[in-house]
């Protein structure tokens, strides 16, 4: 549930929210992971909730097909033990695992022309202009880089 969100808030956030507050992709999909992690923990809770409630009706309606296993009553030492503690984690790994890959379904709803997708025409590389652009600004980093450098050195010397 909170992959899907996730993705959700991450995109709508970097589109609505990025060039307004100026914030990276990467931010965006931060803020994006907060807001998945609350509504995941919140979501998780009401579905584990409604599956135990309704684990008989669920064996009725499959006539006895579908069985969920009862919850183990482990005692405080049981649960302590290592074996215990291994089978939990491995299981709690295998369910994130697949319900992340299932949460990805909002993946099948973006259009191709999305943000560093290929355009149409096959064409994703950078035009020649921004090719341009960016050498021009290496040139001035390394200059501007240059310059402070030698400040920096004519302080210390002095």
């Amino acid at each position: 549930m909170d992959n899907a969100i996730l993705i959700l808030a991450g995109e709508s956030i970097d589109i609505y929210l990025g060039s307004t507050l100026m914030i990276s992709t990467m931010c965006a999909a931060a803020i994006g992971n907060i807001v998945s992690d609350i509504a995941g923990v919140v979501s998780g809770t009401i579905i584990e909730d409604a599956v135990a409630k309704w684990s008989k009706r669920i064996e009725t309606i499959s006539r006895g097909r579908v069985r969920l296993p009862p919850l183990p009553k482990l005692t405080y030492d049981q649960r302590a033990l290592r074996s215990v503690r291994y089978s939990s984690q491995l299981g709690c790994a295998i369910g994130l695992t697949v319900g992340c890959i299932i949460g990805m379904f909002p993946l099948l709803f973006f259009d191709d022309r999305h943000k560093g997708s290929a355009d149409k025409d096959g064409d994703n590389g950078p035009s020649d202009e921004l090719i341009k652009e960016n050498i021009h600004l290496k040139n001035q980093l390394e200059r501007l880089k240059k310059e402070n450098a030698d400040k920096m050195w004519d302080r210390a010397y002095y």
